[in-house]
């Protein structure tokens, strides 16, 4: 599991709220990425090796 931060400091504006929550979604569209690349060449790797 990922987090933004310790949780001890927290945007206080609602512009930083926004900011918060767009780097949040960022993150979880990066992590989901990186592993469907990681697994589709595992895939491919399996496949090559198979032949």
């Amino acid at each position: 599991m990922t987090t933004i931060g310790y949780g001890d400091i927290t945007p206080s504006s609602s512009l930083g709220k926004i900011i918060a929550i767009l780097f949040g979604l960022v993150g979880i569209v990066c992590i989901a990425l990186l592993t469907a690349n990681i697994l589709e060449a595992n895939a491919k790797f399996n496949e090559l090796d198979s032949n």
